[in-house]
């Protein structure tokens, strides 16, 4: 699974909920993963959104824990009949859920109706870890490579700070490059560098509007060496009067 052309580790991300595709709710936790799987050296390839529905959310944890090196899911673990994404990883690894004797304990000082309509978080797949952390009163539930968040923002990025070193995979290296030129006017250049650097990943995006530059050039790699290479391949191969 692990991605050999960017020498690091991948993740691919799962947002289950009715809610987030119906836009009652707007997506904070897909930004949020970016931004720190980025920090960690950790390459995100994939985002789904998907409904709250068994099957979907089977296909898109069986796709993904089979592609990346780490899988994290957002929502459906709640005690309510839309919530079946513990079902759903079960399922994937073709394990059974079961009340986890950890978790029933963790409930009993309620009183009997409050146990009873929270029974349904106890069930975990039988090959499950559970994660406890001083962050939350309830732990983070893995199975393999997947890692099973709720929806809830605040609860996602109180407890995710404290799993990073689990995480922490070789870093990013990027330089940047802004043009006054439009990219049809550098894209030969371009081409016989991308060419020339196979394990450096280059973005070309252009800009409208009153930005000062008209395209901006990235480069991105794990070789900081590497990538200072391509940088300066890349400028000089380009007019110097193109660069801003």
């Amino acid at each position: 699974m692990t991605d050999h052309q960017h020498n690091g580790k991948t993740a691919g991300l799962v947002i289950i909920g009715n809610e987030i595709l119906s836009g009652k709710f707007a997506d904070e936790n897909t930004p949020y993963f970016i931004g720190e799987l980025r920090s960690l050296g950790v390459r995100l390839r994939h985002v789904a959104i998907v409904e709250d529905n068994l099957d979907a959310i089977v296909r898109d944890i069986d796709y993904a824990r089979s592609t990346f090196d780490h899988v994290f899911t957002t929502g459906g673990i709640g005690p309510t009949h839309d919530d079946v994404t513990m079902r759903a990883v079960a399922r994937a690894f073709q394990a059974t859920l079961r009340p986890h004797p950890d978790l029933v304990a963790a409930l009993e000082y309620l009183p009997e109706s409050k146990r009873q309509a929270l029974a349904p978080l106890t069930l975990v797949p039988d090959n499950a870890t559970l994660l406890w952390g001083h962050e939350s009163n309830w732990p983070l539930v893995t199975v393999e490579n997947v890692w099973i968040f709720p929806g809830v923002p605040r609860f996602i990025q109180r407890r995710f700070p404290s799993l990073r070193h689990k995480l922490q995979s070789r870093p990013f290296v990027t330089g940047a490059l802004y043009l006054s030129v439009v990219e049809s006017d550098i894209v030969a250049s371009l081409d016989a560098i991308v060419r020339a650097y196979p394990n450096i990943e280059f973005g070309s995006y252009p800009r409208f509007g009153d930005e000062d530059h008209r395209t901006r050039l990235t480069v991105d790699g794990r070789d900081a060496m590497e990538v200072l290479a391509a940088f300066n391949a890349l400028k000089d191969a380009l007019p110097t009067d193109a660069i801003v």
